[in-house]
């Protein structure tokens, strides 16, 4: 139902169907009202007159209907000429932008073979540009080698010439020279006698002092130690440990390392910790004599031999 009441107001917009709608109503009208005065008493009217209404009015609705099938065929022909020339229209559109399309790509192609012209021009320009520096170049590099040539064959000329002058002067200066470092060696040979001698007689006071100074530090400092030493007990006697000991200047102890252990924790960490409570340890004062007592290396044994 709902799609039939939808088509409806479809089919009046038809010219047609308008005009052929109405005739009928009109025919339909005329017939009801000739019937209904037929059956009216003392109405009826002669036979011929009714039927001359009926042909009148059939005449009439004739002439309207082709009326307006000549106005529907005059619409419709006017709307198919419409649209022929709308049709006319966009073909002419549509070759117009055919044409303008094929115009484009020609475009296109001739600026594509444009640019390749200009690409190729210039990559062969650069190519010519290339050539032509990598010629001069060449050339430089060879006036400049030409150059070097001729400079280094003057100085070579020049280097032999000074050479044989060089020569000359310095045989002559060796023979001087010889002579003088004759009576030189024979002079510096008796200065380093004399000196040879100076030093062993220097050296034997100084090894004498310093044998007689490490020997009294030492102890002094073994004897320290030994004050603090707390040995553990059970310990074997005989047992030894070497270590090394690090001091400042003023005898202050800077660490203290194992260099072998006595076989026993407890022993090598007492000794340990004695060198560490005997801090500052009676080193000289002398500065020079520092850096003999700046690394000490000690062997300790529980029964008092300390080297």
């Amino acid at each position: 139902m709902e799609h039939n009441r939808q088509r409806v107001p479809i089919a009046w917009k038809s010219p047609f169907l308008r005009s052929l709608t109405l005739h009928i109503l009109l025919l339909a009208f005329l017939l009801i009202n000739l019937s209904f005065q037929s059956s009216l008493p003392g109405q009826q009217q002669p036979q011929q007159t009714a039927q001359e209404h009926m042909v009148n009015a059939v005449t009439v609705n004739e002439q309207a209907v082709q009326e307006e099938l000549q106005n529907i065929k005059n619409e419709q022909n006017a709307k198919a000429q419409v649209e022929r020339a709308e049709q006319q229209k966009l073909k002419s559109l549509q070759a117009a932008a055919i044409k303008a399309k094929e115009a484009r790509e020609e475009e296109v192609r001739r600026l594509k073979s444009l640019i390749v012209a200009r690409e190729k021009a210039e990559k062969e320009h650069l190519a010519e540009q290339k050539a032509s520096a990598e010629h001069l170049a060449k050339l430089k590099t060879e006036q400049e080698q030409a150059q070097k040539e001729l400079k280094k064959l003057a100085q070579q000329r020049q280097v032999e010439q000074e050479k044989a002058q060089l020569a000359n002067k310095a045989a002559e200066q060796q023979k001087a020279a010889q002579q003088k470092a004759t009576q030189e060696k024979a002079t510096q040979e008796k200065a380093a006698n004399d000196a040879k001698r100076a030093e062993q007689q220097q050296q034997q006071m100084m090894d004498g002092h310093f044998l007689s100074l490490l020997n009294k530090h030492q102890a002094l400092i073994l004897q320290a130690i030994g004050r603090h030493w707390l040995i553990p007990d059970g310990v074997d006697k005989k047992a030894s440990c070497q270590i090394l000991v690090r001091v400042s200047p003023d005898g202050g102890v800077v660490d203290v390392q194992l260099l072998k252990s006595s076989g026993n924790e407890l022993l090598d960490r007492s000794a340990i910790a004695a060198v560490f409570k005997a801090s500052p340890l009676p080193i000289p004062t002398e500065a020079d004599m520092y850096e003999k007592f700046r690394e000490l290396s000690l062997t300790v044994r529980p029964e008092g031999l300390l080297t």
